[in-house]
């Protein structure tokens, strides 16, 4: 989401959440890996455009998930009409109520469960961030940084 405040994405994003998908590979032309949100709620759309690419599923406890999820990403409120409307338009997606515990928490546990009976073992990586880089290197056949693994986008930097 961090690439999508002060860019041009905004409507592209808000168009793929209502069916117009864009040309992904223009997308990430630059970019050598997509995370987070939105580009998660389209994993099947840019798969099929990079269909021999490791899918890095990153789980975690869903009650853990909800706490954060409901203070960040579902509780972006901006004066911005178009960045709300792409807001609207992505949360239609989700497939589940944003604003709703339960709702959301079995959405996020259809979503995991989705990629799990989806992506061939070969070409994907069930992880949790507190594994850090070792698997992420491994499954890339890369070597693992020296710096420690980042822990970014938290409650703290969003200000809850």
């Amino acid at each position: 989401m961090r690439e999508v405040f002060g860019t041009d994405h905004v409507e592209m994003w808000r168009q793929a959440a209502l069916g117009e998908m864009p040309d992904w590979t223009e997308v990430f032309t630059g970019y050598g890996a997509a995370v987070d949100w939105p580009v998660a709620l389209f994993w099947e759309e840019i798969r099929e455009s990079f269909p021999d690419a490791l899918v890095i599923l990153s789980t975690r406890n869903p009650a853990e998930w909800w706490e954060s999820a409901s203070k960040t990403i579902f509780a972006v409120h901006t004066p911005d009409p178009s960045f709300q409307e792409m807001v609207r338009a992505l949360e239609e997606r989700f497939a589940g109520d944003p604003q709703d515990r339960d709702s959301a928490i079995a959405a996020f546990r259809s979503h995991n469960q989705s990629v799990i009976d989806s992506v061939p073992d070969d070409l994907l990586l069930v992880w949790e961030a507190s594994e850090g880089w070792g698997p992420i290197c491994e499954a890339l056949d890369l070597p693992v940084p020296l710096e420690d693994f980042p822990f970014t986008n938290t409650r703290e930097e969003w200000g809850v």
